[in-house]
């Protein structure tokens, strides 16, 4: 069969490796889990010691998993100084790297350009993407029209790999468009992260700034979003 053919059944085979993901649709919820449950079945796990006591499969299996409240979002598109971005009593997250792009739009009272909802929020939706390890995990629902959305969403992604970081980056869309730009994002460090405790408090979502008159970029803080963490090793 030559490379990249497609078989009837609508199967694909392509003879290069690639590192990208691949999706799977389903037809409904119990097909997905009766899939999932026998892929674990054969699948390898993550077992350590078995060098050492061969006769039992090994010593311990690690197992994770990442419980991600998202509550609510405010003051969405308003840069302000990090020193004045969280009340007292709120445990702050790291900024997100450099490498990771956002686009701009509006403008600030300076002339500066803003990747958050000063032009005008209430034309706006806004929603969540979750990421851990680079991979998307989770979406929140969309909000409607809003700078200050309240979403009250839980979710817990398990049968994690090796902890790297969870991202959370939110967008928003103007009515009527199909084009949506980040406002900017959080970035937790999962393999520091306290285990076994909830977390909660405003973090700051971090977007770039572009100056107007020299092009010259910044990361500011463009809102805060109240999260509720836990992570289980």
């Amino acid at each position: 069969m030559a490379d990249g053919s497609t078989t009837n059944s609508g199967q694909r085979y392509a003879a290069v490796l690639t590192d990208e993901p691949v999706y799977l649709a389903f037809s409904n919820s119990e097909t997905m889990h009766t899939w999932l449950t026998l892929l674990r079945s054969y699948a390898v796990p993550e077992v350590y010691g078995a060098a050492i006591i061969p006769s039992e499969g090994g010593l311990y299996r690690m197992w994770r998993q990442v419980e991600v409240h998202c509550i609510s979002a405010r003051d969405l598109g308003q840069p302000k100084p990090l020193e004045h971005s969280r009340p007292s009593g709120t445990r702050p997250l790291p900024p997100i790297p450099s490498n990771i792009s956002h686009s701009s739009s509006g403008s600030d009272s300076n002339g500066s350009c803003a990747s958050g909802m000063s032009d005008g929020s209430g034309d706006y939706d806004v929603w969540c993407e979750i990421w851990v390890n680079s991979m998307l995990c989770a979406r929140t629902t969309v909000k409607r029209s809003t700078a200050n959305p309240e979403w009250q969403e839980s979710f817990l992604i398990s049968d994690l790999p090796p902890f790297e970081t969870l991202q959370i980056t939110l967008h928003k869309e103007k009515r009527g468009s199909t084009r949506s730009i980040p406002i900017g994002s959080i970035v937790v460090s999962l393999g520091t992260f306290q285990r076994g405790e909830y977390m909660e408090g405003w973090n700051s979502i971090m977007g770039t700034i572009t100056n107007a008159s020299t092009g010259s970029g910044f990361y500011s803080q463009v809102g805060e979003l109240r999260l509720k963490l836990k992570v289980d090793e």
